[in-house]
């Protein structure tokens, strides 16, 4: 298994979701199959991401494992949850946005993941 984390993204929260979420890939090539989310919510990390008034508002990373892993659904969840809990210490889950999405198109399986780079416990109450 291999956990990646990305360059900060300064752009558009819309650009990194739409990556993880098109039914086509950076190359214009149709996802088969398309991919899953399985963590998070798409509309709501794009608006806290494009609510951040800094230069790095968001990062991006995968969780890659091998076809012979052949991790099932629980197992994803667990993996998810283990890496939310290394991420982020301390934090309760409605203190900080993340959203994983399954891409299981390429030859390996992967978990592509987003995340806003503020806790979100004052942004998702209104606040700034």
């Amino acid at each position: 298994m291999l956990v990646k984390f990305f360059k900060g993204g300064t752009g558009k929260g819309s650009s990194p979701v739409e990556y993880l979420t098109k039914e086509v890939d950076s190359k214009g090539v149709t996802r088969e199959p398309l991919p899953e989310i399985i963590k998070g919510n798409p509309q709501q990390t794009i608006q806290l991401i494009d609510s951040l008034s800094f230069k790095y508002k968001f990062h991006t990373g995968v969780i890659s494992f091998a076809p012979e892993d052949n991790l099932t659904e629980q197992q994803q969840q667990e993996l998810i949850k283990s890496f939310e809990k290394t991420a982020f210490p301390g934090l309760e889950v409605d203190q900080y946005d993340i959203l994983c999405v399954r891409h299981s198109h390429t030859s390996n399986g992967r978990i592509e993941r987003t995340i806003s780079t503020h806790s979100t416990s004052s942004r998702l109450a209104g606040g700034s």
